[in-house]
């Protein structure tokens, strides 16, 4: 049920959006290219992250699913992407 949420979700906002754009293109066009700059820096801030806030990330992850720390999970992937990998 949560997937669907989040979907319809996102179908509302791009609904919501495209409604907006045909009644004010200039400024819908202007506010998408300011979330888009938003979007790239924190894609971009979570790809260089260093590995030591990673680790930290990843805790936080595992300690509020109740996952052991020990114990493989996907996102422990991600400490094999990006600029700064660990070994």
């Amino acid at each position: 049920m949560n997937k669907y949420k989040m979907f319809l979700g996102l179908v509302c906002q791009l609904v919501l959006f495209l409604v907006w754009h045909h009644y004010d293109p200039i400024g819908a066009d202007v506010m998408g290219f300011l979330f888009a700059i938003i979007f790239v820096g924190l894609v971009l801030r979570i790809y260089f992250a260093p590995i030591k806030s990673k680790r930290k990330s990843i805790a936080k992850f595992k300690a509020k699913h109740n996952i052991p720390l020990d114990q493989p999970h996907k996102v422990d992937g991600i400490l094999k992407e990006g600029f700064f990998r660990a070994n």
